[in-house]
C-alpha cells in the first residue's frame, strides 16, 4: 500500500494527504507566474485562503521586503530576472507559513548572485522554523544547504549521510538586494 516505514511508526499516505495539502507547498524549479504584478503574485494563495485585505496587504508588503523585492511589487511579474522570480516564489511560499516547503532544484539557471540569494532566503525559512527538503543534482546547493543527504538511484533510497559542512560564519550570508538597488 502507499505507507512508508519510520522510526516512530508507519505513516499512510492516503490519511496524510489533507496534512501535506494544508502544511506543506511544492515549489518546481520553474515556479509559475501569474500574469499579475508582484504583489498580487505573493497575495493569491492569502486570497484564496480568505485572509481579509488589510491582513493581506501588510503580510504582502511584509514577505517583499523579506525576499528584497518592495521596489518591485507593481511590476509584472513575467518581466523578472530569473533570481527575482526563485525569490518572488520563496515569498510566495513563506506568506503561507508552511510547516514543510519542498524545493526542486530551486537555483536552476542561475547566476551564482542569484544562487547565493536563493541560499540566503532558504537558511533564513529553515531558521524561523519552516523545514526544507530539496530536491538537486547540484552539489553545491546539497553542500551549503543540507544538514542531511538523502541519496537515492533507481526510485531506491541509497543512503543517508549527515552533512559534513560547518554552519556559516555569523554575517556570512549573503543578504539579498532588489534590481532596483545597488547591493
Amino acid at each position: 500500500a502507499a505507507s512508508v516505514q519510520t522510526g516512530s511508526g508507519s505513516l499512510d499516505w492516503r490519511s496524510a494527504r489533507p496534512m501535506l495539502r494544508t502544511h506543506s507547498i511544492y515549489m518546481h524549479q520553474h515556479a509559475y507566474m501569474f500574469d499579475q504584478n508582484v504583489g498580487d503574485n505573493v497575495a493569491y494563495g492569502l486570497r484564496k485562503a480568505g485572509v481579509p485585505a488589510a491582513q493581506r496587504i501588510e503580510r504582502v508588503r511584509t514577505a517583499l521586503a523579506w525576499a528584497g523585492l518592495a521596489d518591485l511589487e507593481a511590476r509584472s511579474a513575467r518581466h523578472l530576472s530569473g533570481g527575482e522570480r526563485q525569490r518572488l516564489a520563496l515569498a510566495r511560499a513563506r506568506v503561507l507559513s508552511p510547516a514543510l516547503l519542498l524545493l526542486d532544484e530551486p537555483t536552476t539557471n542561475m547566476d551564482e548572485e542569484a544562487r547565493q540569494q536563493s541560499f540566503f532566503l532558504i537558511r533564513r525559512l529553515v531558521s524561523e522554523g519552516t523545514g526544507v527538503v530539496i530536491a538537486s543534482h547540484d552539489r553545491q546547493i546539497i553542500g551549503q544547504l543540507g544538514d542531511r543527504h538523502v541519496n537515492l538511484a533507481d526510485g531506491r533510497l541509497v543512503a543517508v549521510e549527515k552533512s559534513t559542512r560547518s554552519a556559516p560564519a555569523r554575517g556570512a550570508d549573503v543578504p539579498v538586494h532588489s534590481a532596483a538597488k545597488a547591493p
